[in-house]
């Protein structure tokens, strides 16, 4: 599977790795699998490290990943944050776009781990955030 997931339950941050070849289909499968069995994922903070990505996931397939993480978004107020790591500077457009899509959760595009986990750690929590 080109996507490694690993959770930090203390800092409630998902971090994913993606790399190779994806499709908007394996993706959508893999989130509704891993919301099923963590459902907490939906309102953790993400590190998503896209470096290695190569696929095709298509902006109506992050509708339909939107769709399935805001059923699991739980009733807090509480605003989540996605830090996309990326050398691919058109990511900064579907950030914007995702931030209207997901409920509660903001995007931002970064070119390292180090400035993703600076922005995750300075990030505004509560719901004036948003």
């Amino acid at each position: 599977m080109p996507i490694t997931l690993l959770f930090d339950h203390e800092r409630r941050t998902a971090n994913y790795e993606m790399s190779g070849p994806l499709t908007g289909e394996a993706f959508l499968a893999f989130m509704g699998e891993a919301l099923r069995r963590n459902p907490e994922l939906a309102d953790y903070d993400a590190i998503c490290d896209m470096t290695d990505y190569s696929g095709d996931v298509t902006t109506d397939d992050m509708a339909s990943v939107a769709m399935l993480m805001n059923d699991f978004r739980a009733s807090s107020d509480a605003l989540a944050h996605t830090a996309l790591i990326t050398l691919d500077r058109g990511f900064a457009s579907w950030a914007q776009l995702m931030d209207h899509q997901f409920e509660r959760r903001r995007f931002g595009v970064f070119s390292s781990r180090a400035a993703a986990e600076a922005w995750l750690q300075a990030a505004p929590r509560g719901r004036d955030a948003a």
